[in-house]
């Protein structure tokens, strides 16, 4: 095959994804909320960077205790729970050199993470530890 041929079927390929990408009209998140992570993006988030493949990594970690009486069947228990979290959001993106109204551009997050979670009522004490991957996030963007 002809170089300019592999070309234009890749551009073609890039373009159909990034369409049918756009074409989605519903993106859930549990409990209702929205899958934007505070101060993942800031100033000139607008901005298309040159054509390349860049990569960035944010990293979000959590500590946090509560103790307190917890009612429960007309008396109270006594309560505690510690939670651990530690989140890393690697993030690529690969910006092509064909210009389609703007330079297209490609991104893929897989956020990666583990919490725990310890906790005592009344007598009762729990513990769970998980790792695991979160959602992946696909994008795409003309800039």
């Amino acid at each position: 095959m002809r170089a300019g041929g592999l070309g234009r079927k890749l551009l073609r390929t890039l373009v159909f994804s990034a369409a049918t990408g756009l074409a989605a009209t519903a993106i859930t998140a549990e409990s209702a909320s929205g899958a934007y992570v505070l101060g993942l993006r800031g100033p000139g988030a607008g901005v298309t960077p040159p054509p390349g493949i860049f990569f960035s990594n944010q990293f979000y970690s959590y500590q946090g205790d509560i103790a307190g009486r917890v009612p429960m069947y007309g008396s109270t228990l006594q309560g505690r729970a510690k939670v651990r979290a530690a989140v890393t959001i690697p993030t690529f993106l690969f910006v092509t050199p064909a210009e389609i109204a703007g330079w297209l551009g490609l991104t893929l997050t897989a956020p990666y993470g583990r919490i725990s979670v310890k906790g005592l009522l009344g007598p009762l004490y729990a513990r769970d530890i998980a790792t695991t991957f979160a959602d992946p996030w696909i994008g795409a963007f003309l800039g």
